[in-house]
């Protein structure tokens, strides 16, 4: 349109509802993706509570079996390092997103935004990298391992379900590349926001080590 030309009342308000509309629209895909992460941290939160709730009541009694009644729930210890195993690796992203995670930040506390950027961007893409090789390969060992049973956990097994056959150490390792996956989210959601944003970039990328 040449410069100076007027535009029509009519084109100029389609064009501003177009707009007004555009907006409306990534807000509310905003507000859901606010809304499903927030669900993602309150049930992985549930479940972590669960899950260390569970050691507790399973050593507990494993403590009481043995020096109170003089026996032993054979399952009890397996049991619980299957569980600590699986708490381990399944709320790494979100220790990693509270910044939970051992990092030494005496360097990145004196840079400026923009400098800071420069150092913390490239370890985590080193850190992604590294993930999506351990991904990877627990993938191949967890299916490698698959026919070993655990023998104290499939005695529970076995009497919860009547199954003759035992419970296998697949469900074991399957949590390491599940959890690395999910730390791979997080840290991926910490570089899109560095870039995004590199002015409010923290001095502690949430508890990424460098």
């Amino acid at each position: 349109m040449p410069a100076g030309r007027h535009v029509p009342p009519a084109i100029a308000s389609a064009v501003d509802t177009k707009s007004q509309l555009t907006i409306v629209q990534t807000s509310k895909a905003m507000q859901s993706l606010v809304s499903l992460y927030r669900f993602y941290v309150r049930f992985m939160q549930a479940a972590a509570a669960i899950a260390i709730g569970a050691i507790v009541v399973i050593l507990t009694a494993q403590i009481l079996y043995r020096y109170f009644l003089s026996g032993s729930l054979i399952w009890a210890e397996e049991l619980s390092r299957c569980l600590l195993v699986w708490t381990c690796f399944l709320f790494a992203g979100i220790a990693y997103q509270r910044g939970e995670m051992a990092a030494v930040d005496l360097v990145t506390r004196l840079l400026t935004p923009r400098v800071r950027l420069v150092v913390m961007l490239p370890a985590i893409v080193c850190a992604l990298f590294f993930l999506g090789v351990l991904f990877h390969y627990s993938i191949i060992y967890a299916g490698q391992n698959r026919m070993q049973i655990l023998p104290g956990v499939s005695v529970l097994w076995r009497n919860l379900t009547g199954s003759a056959g035992g419970f296998s150490i697949f469900w074991v390792y399957i949590s390491i590349p599940l959890g690395l996956g999910i730390l791979f989210l997080h840290m991926l959601g910490t570089a899109i926001r560095m870039v995004a944003t590199p002015r409010e970039l923290p001095v502690r990328s949430e508890g990424a080590a460098l």
